[in-house]
């Protein structure tokens, strides 16, 4: 990991649906809090985002910030049922110019409406 500020990590690693529960069981059993969660994985995000991984962000209370491929609006919408499902608001998004099927989101999770 890149450290450039006390207590912050950025981590560069490709994180599959395999990958992410066992990086987020680490963060747990080290007691440590997910404060923010970046991903950009390509179209990933369909598959990545797992009940068990959203419920585990909003008990963290986490952000996570998101580049969301939208070419499929009915897997886009099933995406969006799928956040709101497990606690997961939308509060801020705008328009990837890099990538014009892309949407960056900014999502907050937590338990309080669950």
């Amino acid at each position: 990991p890149v450290t450039p500020i006390e207590g912050l990590r950025f981590y560069k690693e490709k994180i599959t649906r395999d990958v992410l529960p066992t990086a987020l069981q680490r963060i747990k059993t080290l007691q440590k809090r997910l404060s923010i969660f970046k991903i950009d994985c390509e179209g990933c995000e369909h598959a990545l985002f797992t009940k068990d991984i959203l419920l585990f962000f909003a008990r963290h209370k986490t952000q996570v910030l998101i580049e969301v491929h939208y070419n499929n609006p009915v897997k886009m919408t099933n995406l969006w049922h799928h956040f709101t499902r497990y606690g997961c608001y939308t509060f801020h998004k705008e328009k990837n110019l890099y990538c014009s099927g892309c949407m960056e989101f900014a999502l907050k999770c937590t338990l309080n409406d669950l």
